[in-house]
């Protein structure tokens, strides 16, 4: 507890920055799926010559700590060319890489709060002047940007009808007054968590939280226990399972009575997938294999 106190401390000693925050987002959809489109999200004009379809299912994705969303290898385009796959919906990735990519760690975390705010106006713009419906919109964000999601939800007074988020980031994020993701940032909002204790949170943040393998250490990155590996899980689960949907878990206390088989008896869930199970509240636990393909089926 003290030495999470003392990130805390470090992490929010500097003072937010006041320059105007310039978030680029780029537009996907079946009819553009490789050649994104560069636009400002809170101006009507731009939104409205992009070819968005308001009548359709919406997904805005942030992305996390050294990373982007043109690279080939980017979380962002890993994740589009999956969704594209199944789903003819409208797609937005925000590249907020030049603050989250900083050296400075600190200083990402003192703009958390501005960036999700900023994206939650942006995304109040499209709903008064694009027609865009809060109960069509799924958000999702990775490590710290799972936070900007949970806190652009809130800005939208928790109207979005889901928000993931993945392995979201602790340090600076520890306590509930913190700018991070919960259950009052959407409808339903689910967490994976694959990294707790090392640089994630590892306890419950949503209405349900996921922990594969106990939600720590993954046993495919034993020998990369210093890295992101395991925190990198978080969104390869995620992309496996909106193409199969087999990761189902079971409602338990902990991960040492569902490994005891104590939980038997409890409700089952499936982790991720296209469609959320909404009904799911509470912890839930599951095993992986250790190689693609992941999900480790149950009877």
């Amino acid at each position: 507890m003290i030495l999470k106190q003392l990130f805390y401390i470090l992490f929010t000693i500097s003072s937010t920055s006041t320059r105007e925050l310039k978030l680029k987002s780029y537009f996907f959809s079946t009819l553009n799926p490789s050649e994104g489109i560069q636009l400002d999200m809170s101006d009507p004009v731009q939104v409205a010559e992009v070819p968005f379809i308001n009548d359709k299912e919406t997904f805005i994705y942030v992305h996390g700590r050294n990373d982007d969303v043109l690279s080939i290898a980017s979380s962002g385009q890993q994740l589009k060319y999956t969704l594209l796959l199944n789903h003819d919906i409208n797609i937005f990735l925000v590249d907020w890489s030049n603050i989250a990519n900083r050296f400075f760690y600190p200083s990402v975390i003192n703009e958390v709060d501005d960036v999700g705010k900023a994206l939650g106006d942006s995304v109040w713009s499209m709903v008064e002047n694009n027609g865009l419906m809060l109960a069509n919109v799924t958000m999702a964000g990775n490590a710290i940007g799972a936070h900007v999601v949970g806190v652009a939800g809130r800005e939208l007074d928790g109207a979005v009808k889901q928000i993931i988020g993945l392995a979201p980031t602790e340090p600076g994020f520890f306590f509930e007054s913190s700018p991070r993701i919960s259950n009052t940032s959407a409808k339903f909002v689910e967490v994976i968590h694959t990294s707790g204790v090392l640089l994630a949170h590892a306890g419950p943040l949503g209405h349900a939280d996921y922990f594969p393998n106990g939600g720590q250490l993954q046993p495919m990155c034993i020998t990369k226990i210093l890295g992101s590996c395991s925190e990198k899980m978080a969104l390869t689960y995620y992309l496996e399972s909106l193409l199969n949907g087999k990761y189902i878990a079971l409602n338990c206390m902990n991960y040492d009575s569902f490994r005891n088989n104590v939980c038997e008896d409890k409700p089952a869930s499936w982790m991720g997938g296209y469609g959320l199970d909404k009904d799911a509240r509470g912890l839930y636990f599951l095993d992986t294999n250790n190689y693609p393909p992941y999900a480790k089926y149950r009877n």
